[in-house]
Formats: structure tokens, C-alpha cells, sequence
């Protein structure tokens, strides 16, 4: 088994080592943040705080969604980066039926902008369930796509939105607003807007949010994403 070429034993000996780190109610050490070649993995972006929710408070339902899903899943040493979305501006004007991101709890969701006041408070309606609400207009992101379609090219491995999550996924094709992109995890095609893809090598300031990592087979690994 140690001498396989294709790595098979130094993958099983990384995820032992990972499961390991969960099932103590750990992250997973700096010198594992990388995971070696050939090794599939879904990256999910959590708010901040989520790894001591889950692995103090939580652990033992983790780790029943990990045995349901047949997966291995762990947080892991935040060293990736992630592209920002300037807030809009308090004094930017926002227009009626303009597609943004709202806050709600600790993350941003799409939504569409339904209503504004000038006391501050912009009516949303969200995209996910079709729900309204107000809320601060500094808890309204701006999805601007002018100038990105350049960022990227036909064959480049991206990040592409799903739900309410990212994952990795190739631009198969690309428009002057959306790119259809193949996601890696199940090879579905799918065309999304270009503000909801972000290159992998971005140059970016460090997110505060949390990396989750989850290994096993493609669509039990998108189960445990939902």
C-alpha cells in the first residue's frame, strides 16, 4: 500500500489524520491546512465563530452527519483568501428591482431591492425564499460586475457560487455578465452571474470567515454542504 504511485496511502493517512482532529473537538493543525494532490474536497466558507459552535457545543451531531453522509468534514487554518464586495455607499442611491446581497444573521444572501427610504432602511426580498424584510443599508452589498468578466478565462479553475456556498468548479464559457462553469464535485454545468465567481489565486485581504473541508464521495459530499 506505501508504495502505490498514485498516493492512495498518504491520502488515507491525511484523512485519518483529519478525522482524528474533529472527532477531539479540534481544527485541524496549520501543517495539514494544504491537502495532498489528488484528494477531492468541497470548501465551504462559514461565518466566524462556526468551529467552536460546531465542535464544542455540537460535536456529536457533526460527527452523526459526518457517519450519515459517509464523509469526513473539519475546519481547517484559515490561509485561503477571498474576494470582497464593497459595501454601498450610504449616500450611493440604490434603485428599485437592482439585484445585491442583504445580511442576514452573519452572512450575505442574494436579493433584490424592492423598496428604499431615507431613513436609512432599505426593503429587500430575498432570493432563497422569496421572504421580505428591512434591514441597514450598510448591510447591503453592491454586486458589481463591471470590468470582471477580464478576470477570468475560458479553462481556469474558479470558485463558483451554489446555494448559499462556493465551490470549486472550471469556466467553460463567458459573458459579458454570467459564465458557465462545471463544477468539479458532480461535473453539472450551470451558468452563474460573474459577481457570484471569484478566482482561487485572488489577491485579496484575508476573510474573517472560517474554512470548512468536507472529503468523500462527490454527492455525499454536496449533501452534507446543504
Amino acid at each position: 500500500c506505501l508504495n502505490k504511485p498514485d498516493g492512495a496511502a498518504l491520502r488515507a493517512q491525511y484523512l485519518l489524520q483529519v478525522l482524528a482532529a474533529t472527532k477531539a473537538g479540534n481544527q485541524v493543525p496549520d501543517d495539514l491546512a494544504q491537502p495532498p494532490e489528488g484528494l477531492e474536497v468541497t470548501i465551504l466558507e462559514l461565518p466566524s465563530g462556526s468551529s467552536s459552535q460546531f465542535l464544542q457545543n455540537t460535536s456529536e451531531k457533526l460527527l452523526k452527519a459526518m457517519e450519515e453522509n459517509n464523509v469526513i468534514a473539519a475546519f481547517m487554518p484559515n490561509t485561503r483568501t477571498v474576494a470582497s464586495t464593497p459595501a454601498v455607499l450610504a449616500e450611493e442611491p440604490l434603485q428599485v428591482g437592482q439585484q445585491v446581497e442583504a445580511k442576514y444573521g452573519n452572512s450575505f444572501f442574494d436579493a433584490e431591492v424592492v423598496e428604499t427610504s431615507d431613513n436609512g432602511s432599505v426593503k429587500v426580498k430575498y432570493g432563497y425564499d422569496g421572504s421580505e424584510a428591512e434591514v441597514p443599508r450598510s448591510d447591503i452589498q453592491c454586486k458589481t460586475v463591471v470590468g470582471t468578466a477580464n478576470k477570468f478565462e475560458i479553462g481556469q479553475v474558479v470558485e463558483a457560487k451554489f446555494g448559499n456556498s462556493f465551490f470549486e468548479a472550471e469556466v467553460v464559457e463567458l459573458g459579458s455578465e454570467t459564465a458557465k462553469v462545471k463544477y468539479k464535485y458532480d461535473g453539472s454545468i450551470d451558468e452563474v452571474q460573474l459577481a457570484d465567481v471569484k478566482s482561487k489565486e485572488d489577491d485579496q485581504a484575508p476573510s474573517d470567515d472560517e474554512v470548512f473541508h468536507i472529503y468523500g464521495d462527490p454527492k455525499a459530499r454536496a449533501c452534507m454542504a446543504v
